[in-house]
């Protein structure tokens, strides 16, 4: 067993295994016997007791493991971010495109371009789940998703792709309502909670807001289609101010759309403010808000841990990938258009396969290896392994995103053994 991914969790008298997900409540002497054994140089010379208690905790933890997803097959793809458009009619102040073109020229993909995208689709992939219209705004050209879904369908895959749409939620009319019923399985729309929230951040070019518009774009979805539609709110500052958390601000969006959907955190707010509102979090909020007070980084731990199932990146650049209106392919769409992380463009007659992101294992660096965490921290490589100060993904995490994310993952584990060890909060979250 290594000692060195064990993480004693502080105020909690529990011990993490970050080797198999495993946390285990520990009596007062076993929590400091077990914890100045891993600090002990020479393990040799410790007391018959330690060693005793040592051998059945090595014992116990030796006989759990925990399960990971296969490799990436070759011939399959989970997602292609596909934008079609590299202009936007909003100019969002979070937005991490520059108002929808990414720093470089306005303009929309061609026809020609959308063939080439699907040659090279049909050259590199049997199976490919999901393709998802992106942008910049994807509506402003939905003449060419509507030409990109009919010639897919004429194509003859192992699976044929689900289309999907990621849109500002602003632009609707009769020709865009019968493409959607036409080819589109599932729509995102992004909105950031009521009027006075939304309109702080989500503007027009000229200064107005959007939530308007949103709604009449919600409404006519949902009345005259019956495809799968969600919100994604991004939590900021704003909605601090304004007094909401993320149960207030979901219950909110959930009463003025009528629609589910997921609370993201903007990224300069997430580590202070998600460190402050998990402290404030006990026994009487969690279960009068029925657990929903809980963030998402929350349940993703928590479900990694109860399952043993390895948290894995996402597989940017392997299964899961970006494609610019000028074809253009990128690991993830938050970097398109930085020149050091280019893949290749789709016209290049290469075997993505063989492409060197394709090949790239972030995790497989010492950092990782040897951090306690490594099996729940997870979620994306972008965020873990960009330097946007280079602009180029490290072969190692970037020291910000990890100080962060060990003190957010220290309190969310303390959450998980009060959780654990109260048979109230227990019973009661085992029913959602």
């Amino acid at each position: 067993m290594n000692w060195n991914l064990l993480h004693f969790i502080e105020g909690s008298r529990a011990v993490f295994n970050g080797e198999n997900l495993t946390i285990l409540p520990l009596s007062q002497k076993q929590y400091n016997l077990l914890s100045q054994y891993q600090m002990t140089v020479n393990k040799s010379d410790v007391s018959a007791v330690t060693k005793n208690t040592v051998s059945s905790f090595e014992k116990y933890m030796d006989g759990i493991s925990i399960m990971g997803n296969n490799d990436t097959k070759t011939g399959y793809v989970n997602r292609i971010m596909l934008c079609v458009s590299n202009d936007c009619n909003l100019r969002c102040k979070y937005c991490y495109a520059t108002g929808g073109n990414y720093g470089v020229e306005r303009g929309f993909m061609t026809k020609e371009t959308a063939d080439n995208f699907i040659s090279f689709c049909k050259r590199n992939f049997r199976t490919i789940d999901k393709i998802v219209f992106f942008g910049g705004e994807p509506l402003l050209n939905f003449k060419i998703i509507d030409y990109i879904c009919s010639r897919f369908e004429k194509e003859k895959f192992e699976t044929e792709p689900e289309f999907g749409i990621i849109t500002n939620g602003t632009i609707i009319s009769d020709k865009i309502l019968s493409v959607i019923k036409r080819h589109i399985k599932f729509i995102t729309v992004s909105i950031d909670g009521p009027a006075n929230i939304n309109d702080k951040n989500r503007v027009f070019e000229n200064g107005t807001g959007s939530f308007s518009r949103i709604i009449n774009f919600i409404s006519k979805i949902r009345e005259f289609t019956d495809i799968n539609l969600q919100y994604e709110a991004t939590f900021t500052k704003e909605h601090i101010l304004s007094g909401y958390d993320y149960e207030s601000l979901s219950k909110s969006l959930n009463d003025l759309t009528g629609i589910s959907g997921t609370i993201v955190t903007e990224n300069n707010l997430e580590g202070e403010y998600l460190f402050k509102y998990l402290r404030k979090i006990n026994k009487e909020n969690m279960l009068s808000a029925k657990f929903k007070n809980l963030p998402p980084d929350f349940w993703t731990v928590f479900n990694a841990i109860i399952h043993r199932r390895k948290e894995e990146l996402c597989g940017a650049g392997k299964d899961s990938f970006s494609v610019t209106y000028d074809g253009k392919i990128y690991p993830c769409h938050i970097i398109n258009n930085k020149a050091k992380c280019l893949m290749q463009n789709i016209t290049d007659i290469i075997d993505f396969s063989k492409n060197a992101y394709y090949k790239t294992n972030f995790e497989k660096n010492e950092q990782c290896v040897n951090c306690w965490a490594k099996n729940i921290c997870g979620s994306c490589p972008i965020v873990r392994f960009y330097d946007s100060d280079k602009e180029e993904l490290c072969s190692e995490p970037q020291k910000k995103y990890c100080n962060i994310s060990l003190k957010l993952l220290e309190v969310i584990l303390g959450l998980i053994v009060t959780i654990r060890t109260d048979n109230e909060l227990w019973s009661n979250i085992k029913q959602i």
